[in-house]
């Protein structure tokens, strides 16, 4: 025998019930016809998808799976802690070092349009000013 299922849209408690019921209650068959009123009457549930299982094998899922979320949960704060490093090899701290050489970079060029001394001659002048040459 083959079993359908249907799917029925669970509005309330009372519905789940009903449909609870209904699977609990129906079987059909491509071969049911109306000669065979003696296989209706032992009904038994099958439910695409579920299994049984003992209470051993659950508690043992149930293991499994909370050292799992507790993996995932590791690596999500490893990921976490590592996006946050602003020093270092990761990625903000190349984006900061990125941004601060273009600061620079543009501070350099327009103090040098500015004074007419060039980014060499602009470094010799703040070594001297701050008595380092």
């Amino acid at each position: 025998m083959i079993c359908f299922t249907f799917s029925v849209s669970i509005v309330s408690f009372n519905n789940l019930k009903i449909y609870k019921n209904f699977c609990k209650n129906t079987k059909l068959s491509l071969n049911m016809n109306n000669t065979d009123s003696n296989n209706q009457e032992n009904v038994v549930v099958l439910i695409p998808g579920k299994i049984k299982l003992s209470e051993l094998e659950i508690k043992d899922r149930e293991k499994k799976l909370k050292n799992l979320s507790e993996k995932w949960k590791l690596e999500r704060i490893r990921k976490e802690e590592y996006e946050k490093k602003t020093f270092g090899f990761s990625i903000n701290s190349e984006i900061l070092n990125g941004r601060l050489a273009m600061f620079f970079l543009v501070t350099g060029l327009l103090t040098e349009y500015w004074t007419k001394q060039n980014i060499l001659e602009q470094v010799e002048t703040i070594f001297r000013t701050l008595g380092l040459l």
